[in-house]
């Protein structure tokens, strides 16, 4: 069905025309579902084999990610375990590093690895694409350990840290299950292009947007793209 009356009464004009077509948009799941991260103590493996925290990656860490055939447009939401290239990318900075309780969402898979995210952060979900955590349910497919797996078990719990590490794939693995960097609270071919800028500067000088002089990350940047965003969509430079 549509959205109810008081949810689009709240977004902007802009996007309501989307959501009354497809209330399962990006802009309408982060009204439902908030998008930031993952928990404190969710773990990424590094280079060297190690495996860390969330909340102790750094900038420049490189960390075991993937890439699909044309990364620059942004495929990764048709990677399947077959044609995700394993590598190692890395950490750009943090567009939230906050060690405040949140909720999350658990999925428990068929191998039995359980992972955590934010509602809405997006999973790459064979056959159906970028999904928000929120949304996946048993049966949906997964990417763990570069084989497919399965959701057996969802649930929502209580969990320190909203941390959102950003790759310069775009993608990363964390607790074995491979997920994108990107929220509900921007389409991510938007996000990912805006991102070219501080992909650009990292590579060029080493230097972050979104670094370690940021004591909770660069929020500030996330905004800032929700806005350019919104700008495209009044402007009719963006559809989905």
């Amino acid at each position: 069905g549509s959205p109810p009356a008081k949810i689009l009464a709240a977004v902007p004009f802009a996007v309501t025309s989307s959501l009354r077509k497809d209330p399962c948009v990006y802009l309408f799941d982060q009204i439902v579902d908030p998008p930031v991260c993952f928990p404190a103590d969710a773990t990424a493996e590094l280079e060297s084999g190690t495996t860390v925290r969330i909340d102790a990656l750094r900038v420049g860490d490189r960390v075991r990610a993937a890439f699909p055939s044309l990364p620059e447009s942004f495929e990764i939401e048709k990677m399947t375990a077959t044609t995700a290239t394993a590598t190692f990318s890395p950490v750009i900075g943090f567009t939230h590093r906050d060690p405040a309780p949140a909720i999350h969402v658990r999925l428990v898979m068929a191998s039995g690895v359980s992972f955590r995210a934010s509602p809405g952060h997006l999973i790459i979900s064979p056959g159906r694409g970028l999904v928000a955590a929120g949304r996946l349910a048993a049966g949906d497919a997964l990417i763990v350990r570069g084989r497919p797996d399965r959701v057996v078990l969802t649930s929502r719990v209580v969990a320190p840290g909203l941390y959102a590490p950003m790759t310069a794939a775009g993608t990363i693995v964390v607790d074995g299950v491979l997920a994108s960097c990107y929220t509900t609270a921007v389409w991510p071919r938007v996000a990912h292009a805006l991102m070219a800028v501080p992909r650009a500067l990292f590579w060029a000088t080493g230097w972050s947007m979104l670094g370690e002089g940021w004591e909770k990350g660069a929020p500030w940047l996330a905004k800032m793209v929700e806005k350019v965003q919104l700008l495209l969509l009044r402007n009719g430079l963006l559809s989905e």
